[in-house]
């Protein structure tokens, strides 16, 4: 409840805000390791929520279960506010625990689930029995937060006994929308982020010199898309660092493979005023061949 100075409760005010309006302060500190607060609309939350529906073509017969902090902004914009927005149902789980995930999976029939990759891979690593749940209800296992590699995605489709999974990329900044590899990619294209952006979203890569990266060639992920934050909270110069004629810099390095299809990710982090440190490359991605 809100309340004035006089410890008095504020007449509630039903009139409706505006899409420009801010909705959202999220966090983040991917690029530099300070938290920074993302400032994203109404109008932001509300494309990235349809950007996903569209991307993994929801329906109101979705079942979503959200196990996932909701103070992240995928499980938040994407997962959950893409659900509601189609007319599904959201299945919330007030912490994630890797046997309370899977009995809830069963129990509420899920049909889509959103997790970083480690909530796939603490059930096994803690010798549950995964095939003792029935889990064929879920059409969509979603990963964010972190690749996965060709070994790692095979292991994962034959103990959940699907082939139903999808990798995302994508930034707090972005609202997040960004890319996806879809299920017929994963083993091909395991360690890729995937072909193309999402719906209603821009990606180039661009050289240090301004130009569009070939094949082969390293380039800066920049994003262009209606989902985008407005800036960083009292943080001024971090904004306009991370952003050029409407584009912004993600300060991840990719290189598309040749021929000139799926990107390869290479982390490039930043400064803590948001400058790209060009001298030092972090985590860099492998594809399969």
């Amino acid at each position: 409840m809100i309340r004035d100075p006089n410890n008095e409760a504020l007449a509630f005010s039903s009139e409706p805000g505006q899409e420009d309006e801010i909705a959202e302060i999220l966090y983040t500190s991917g690029t530099t390791g300070r938290p920074k607060g993302c400032l994203l609309s109404h109008r932001s939350a509300c494309v990235a929520a349809s950007t996903s529906a569209l991307a993994l073509s929801m329906t109101r017969d979705e079942r979503t279960l959200i196990a996932m902090p909701r103070w992240h902004s995928s499980p938040l914009n994407n997962w959950m506010l893409g659900t509601l927005l189609v007319g599904g149902t959201v299945v919330l789980l007030r912490e994630y625990q890797p046997e309370r995930f899977l009995q809830t999976a069963q129990d509420e029939a899920v049909t889509l689930y959103f997790g970083a990759p480690v909530s796939y891979l603490l059930p096994l690593q803690m010798d549950l029995d995964v095939r003792q749940f029935r889990l064929d209800s879920v059409r969509a296992w979603i990963c964010g937060g972190g690749p996965i590699g060709p070994d790692t995605a095979r292991r994962l489709a034959e103990v959940y006994r699907s082939k139903n999974f999808f990798q995302v990329f994508g930034m707090t900044e972005t609202g997040p929308s960004d890319t996806v590899l879809y299920p017929d990619e994963q083993l091909a294209k395991a360690g890729s982020i995937g072909r193309v952006a999402t719906p209603g979203v821009d990606l180039r890569l661009v050289r240090k010199d301004g130009g569009d990266a070939g094949a082969g060639e390293a380039g800066e992920i920049w994003l262009k898309a209606d989902s985008m934050m407005q800036g960083y909270l009292d943080d001024e110069a971090a904004t306009s660092s991370a952003f050029r004629a409407g584009w912004y810099r993600s300060g991840d390095l990719a290189r598309y493979k040749i021929p000139r299809d799926y990107l390869v990710r290479e982390s490039l982090p930043r400064t803590p005023t948001g400058k790209l440190m060009k001298h030092v490359v972090r985590g860099m991605v492998q594809a399969a061949g």
